[in-house]
């Protein structure tokens, strides 16, 4: 993955990470996408018109999942 693609992913994380449900951002160049991971979708459109705007001009893929537990 290029730098710029890893400063995104990061500035991503930074920004979404822990907030309205988002557990994981990735960042796919192949696919020219953005995934994000949310355990439970609250205000999910308004959380994804964000992510667009500030992943712009990768597509953006939402995944529902629980988030990952130790046991």
């Amino acid at each position: 993955m290029s730098e710029e693609l890893r400063e995104l992913q990061g500035a991503l994380a930074k920004k979404y990470l822990g907030k309205q449900g988002v557990h994981g951002v990735s960042v796919n160049p192949a696919e020219h996408c953005v995934t994000v991971y949310l355990d439970r979708p609250s205000n999910e459109e308004i959380l994804l018109r964000r992510l667009r705007k500030d992943s712009a001009p990768f597509e953006v893929r939402a995944i529902h999942s629980p988030r990952a537990r130790l046991a």
